[in-house]
């Protein structure tokens, strides 16, 4: 059986024709910084009412992700002493809601042992 000499960018449109993924480099610390800051800008970016009703949404869909963004962006916070005494009061209320609705029993197990 013959083997053929290909090039890198044959081998590499081959592995992408058999949708085989390559591993994605993990990221460097100026790109680990810049999601950092976008997903602090998404909640300090505007108002206290604007994070509010941004988290008040994101609970309601997806109250486990929502809390780990909120711990994530207050401990952030207080790593650089940022204050925003209003909008740390619109996560704590968002995180309450967050452990209201991950707590509460699931509607119809009621019965179930």
């Amino acid at each position: 059986m013959a083997t053929e000499q290909v090039t890198r960018q044959d081998f590499e449109e081959a592995l992408r024709e058999d949708e085989i993924q390559q591993p994605k480099p993990e990221p460097t610390g100026a790109q680990v910084l810049a999601q950092v800051e976008a997903e602090i800008n998404k909640y300090l970016g505007g108002s206290a009412a604007d994070c509010a009703s941004t988290l008040d949404c994101a609970v309601s869909n997806h109250p486990e992700t929502t809390l780990a963004d909120i711990i994530h962006c207050l401990m952030v916070m207080n790593h650089k002493r940022i204050e925003k005494k209003a909008h740390r009061a619109a996560m704590l209320k968002a995180a309450r809601k967050a452990l209201t609705i991950i707590g509460e029993f699931p509607h119809g197990t009621e019965n179930r042992n």
